[in-house]
């Protein structure tokens, strides 16, 4: 099931059984659909217009923030155009290194207290997930994954573990960009660069939540 048709088979189970037609039964409810960024157009069809289409009268408000990346989020870019694969994985190693160091410094704590502060790092493809975070492990930090073709039970687990704190970095992608909130996620890094405006908000809306301080750093 494409987008559009998942859009038009959950529309169809409140706006009754043929478009533009709001059943009695549903007339007598209030519907409201939410979204953190609603696609301009969904495979050649207006979202909006879709939308209004199904349910006539329909208000859409639209938040003072909304497509808008938090002004608290500080964001650093390197440039990797001219490193090798396993020179940018060294890099982001040493990124998540410094990230901590940074941490000790700035507020004084242990180590302990500081790697209890999770990142997530994104790559753009399974085989990339599963590279990147075995190079991690390898190289002594406590990584997880997460990506598409995992069996659900899987990425349950590694998401529960993730935010029990076994594990202080998830290597995932844009599976991991929508819906999951994660309690001290500082920093993000976009290990491959996000392939649209719309996945880049989702990756930098992980962290700096609840009007929080956060930090994206993207490999460019």
């Amino acid at each position: 099931m494409n987008q559009f048709e998942a859009l038009k088979f959950i529309l169809r189970q409140f706006a009754g059984r043929t478009k533009s037609h709001l059943s009695e039964f549903n007339s007598k409810r209030t519907v409201v659909l939410s979204c953190a960024s609603l696609l301009p157009r969904t495979l050649k069809t207006d979202t909006e217009e879709l939308i209004k289409d199904w349910f006539p009268g329909i208000k859409i408000v639209k938040g003072q923030n909304y497509l808008k990346i938090s002004e608290k989020i500080e964001h650093e870019s390197f440039s990797v155009e001219k490193i090798d694969e396993s020179e940018k994985k060294l890099l982001t190693k040493q990124l998540i290194d410094r990230y901590y160091e940074e941490m000790i410094q700035k507020r004084s704590i242990d180590q302990l207290a500081v790697q209890s502060k999770k990142v997530l790092v994104f790559t753009n493809s399974s085989i990339s997930t599963e590279d990147l975070c075995n190079y991690l492990n390898q190289s002594g930090l406590q990584a997880t994954k997460l990506h598409s073709k995992m069996r659900v039970n899987e990425r349950i687990k590694n998401l529960s573990e993730f935010k029990e704190g076994k594990y202080f970095v998830m290597v995932c992608t844009d599976v991991g960009a929508r819906g999951l909130d994660f309690d001290n996620l500082d920093m993000v890094i976009q290990y491959d660069f996000a392939k649209n405006a719309t996945i880049l908000l989702h990756r930098f809306g992980r962290t700096g939540r609840l009007n929080r301080p956060g930090k994206v750093i993207s490999l460019i």
